[in-house]
């Protein structure tokens, strides 16, 4: 978790590197910006594995008015936020919270924590494509909803294709 201090260093971090991030994007590198996995979670680690293969341009821990998004692309202002079970118990307050992004102007897109545990390998691992297209679509279905690289997969050919 990160403290006061390391949230204060980071709005001022995008606040510094923000024209750069946009006259770059989508390829500036947000490890200029923090050590970012000396800070994530187990969950946000997964989730930030997954962004990078799939090569999303979002920054971790992205400020918004009072908000960190967990990872977020402010060009296109779309956000992910992942939601650990202990973190997110209060479920008015992150709808609020929600809705207040919303109204700015960001898509907000949730990961269940327990979701951010398998990838597209383990996922298909005992599976074979093409014996069955209904089938094979049931379970790609699958995989885009039931999976964090899935749910990141579907994002990126909604908004970046």
């Amino acid at each position: 978790m990160l403290s006061l201090k390391d949230r204060q260093k980071i709005r001022e971090s995008y606040e510094q590197n923000m024209d750069w991030i946009i006259k770059e994007y989508p390829k500036r590198d947000p490890y200029a910006i923090f050590n970012w996995c000396a800070h994530f979670t187990p969950i946000e680690y997964n989730v930030w594995h997954d962004i990078r293969c799939l090569c999303l341009p979002m920054y971790p821990e992205f400020p918004v008015e009072n908000y960190f998004i967990d990872f977020a692309d402010p060009v296109k202002k779309i956000g992910v936020e992942v939601d650990g079970k202990d973190w997110h118990k209060n479920i008015i307050k992150d709808r609020k919270r929600q809705n207040e992004l919303e109204n700015l102007g960001w898509k907000i897109f949730r990961i269940p924590g327990v979701l951010t545990f398998s990838d597209r390998d383990s996922f298909f691992e005992d599976y074979k494509f093409g014996y069955d297209k209904e089938a094979d679509y049931k379970k790609e279905k699958e995989f885009r909803n039931l999976c964090s690289e899935g749910i990141l997969q579907g994002i990126k050919d909604e908004h970046y294709s």
